[in-house]
């Protein structure tokens, strides 16, 4: 399922966000750290920030949509195993109520040596 705005509409994007993060990780590192005032590199690298930035809004949106559709999916199952636990318990009735009916049936057999009647 896509959805316009989204990571998964765009699936380049996060890749591309990625690569630049990766580019720019060693100039945010050298400005942290004090190493270089304003890098060579950190306009090439701020140009990208805005980007980025709405990259990790889209994961996070996402983030949140899985989080719900994960949710919605766990109380699905929980249905599921409550409906197969009842089916068993329905199963088991049947079961001892077919055995009980058997066994009178069996009972009233003239000449049955599993306790018929003689």
């Amino acid at each position: 399922m896509t959805e316009t705005g989204s990571i998964t509409a765009q699936p380049d994007a996060l890749r591309t966000a990625s690569d630049q993060l990766a580019g720019c990780a060693d100039t945010v590192s050298r400005l942290r750290d004090g190493y270089e005032a304003n890098p060579p590199s950190f306009t090439k690298c701020s140009r990208h920030i805005p980007a980025l930035q709405r990259t990790i809004e889209l994961l996070g949106q996402n983030h949140d949509r899985l989080r719900h559709e994960l949710g919605r999916f766990n109380e699905s199952l929980l249905s599921i195993s409550q409906g197969t636990r009842t089916l068993a318990d329905a199963v088991d009735h049947s079961d001892t109520v077919a055995a009980v009916r058997m066994n009178t049936l069996t009972s009233t057999i003239p000449g049955n040596s599993e306790g018929g009647q003689r």
